[in-house]
């Protein structure tokens, strides 16, 4: 068919005016929006990614941050008072990396211990729940400074391949709590085992303590008195218990049957058989 011969869309029209679809509604699909993952970041893991982030400039937090996003860490180590990394930057061979936490004493671990002996304290700490004192105890507290060390050329207190670290060693903390413990070469598994013990070793002597003596001291008790024995009959009132028997007696005569029956059988019971 010829186009002239084709039928042609006609449309309203005013004047020169076409009205092509005007008002017409059309069906648009929105896309739905983006969800986005929720990251949750530990108490543990926030200290020391403020010890690092504030310590350098923005630029090199971004391109460390690209470089834990896409696997540019090649090996994490934690170990006591330390994470040790190898980092793949621009040269053929990676970076090392070496982040030193500030030194514990003894009686800073022991603090730990202590800490944990709080109700409910080593549940939440195995959830990655770490109270302020006990996360500062194994990361740093705010006034206490972290040292980063990296042999690349970058001669910045904290270069992106440190940053790097950082982040890679956080999102590893925020999903095995039990590693931030083994920045100060403790095991979450011993510490529960030593707490049981103790516990038990508390109980103990606490039995043995009170051994023979739970109630209280050891006190000797008065005598028990020795009341005289008097017939309950001769304190009872007789006329409350006629008042009883006559309800439900039909003749005089029932009321002191059943009176004469009480007494009878309260003699026999309580005679010496």
């Amino acid at each position: 068919m010829a186009d002239s011969e084709r039928p042609r869309r006609t449309h309203p029209s005013v004047g020169n005016v076409i009205y092509a679809n005007f008002g017409n509604t059309t069906k648009v699909s929105t896309p739905k929006p983006a969800v986005q993952k929720e990251t949750r970041t530990s108490l543990a893991s926030m200290l020391l990614i403020d010890a690092a982030t504030t310590a350098t400039d923005s630029e090199r937090v971004k391109r460390g941050r690209a470089y834990a996003r896409n696997g540019n860490v090649v090996n994490l180590e934690f170990t006591n008072g330390r994470i040790i990394a190898a980092v793949a930057g621009s040269q053929n061979q990676p970076f090392n990396v070496d982040v030193v936490l500030p030194p514990r004493n003894a009686d800073q671990l022991n603090t730990v211990t202590q800490l944990l002996l709080e109700p409910g304290s080593l549940a939440e700490a195995k959830r990655g729940k770490l109270s302020q004192q006990l996360a500062e105890t194994m990361i740093c507290a705010s006034d206490e400074q972290v040292r980063f060390l990296c042999d690349c050329p970058d001669f910045a207190m904290v270069c992106k391949h440190s940053i790097a670290t950082v982040f890679r060693a956080t999102e590893r903390i925020d999903t095995n709590a039990q590693l931030a413990f083994a920045l100060r070469g403790l095991d979450m598994d011993t510490i529960e085992k030593s707490l049981q013990r103790e516990a038990h070793a508390k109980a103990d002597s606490a039995a043995q303590t009170n051994d023979g003596n739970f109630w209280g001291d050891k006190t000797a008790l008065p005598q028990l008195p020795n009341p005289k024995i008097a017939s309950a009959l001769d304190d009872s009132d007789l006329d409350a218990l006629h008042k009883a028997m006559r309800s439900i007696s039909y003749t005089a005569i029932d009321e002191l049957r059943a009176v004469a029956d009480i007494e009878e059988m309260y003699v026999f019971l309580t005679q010496n058989h």
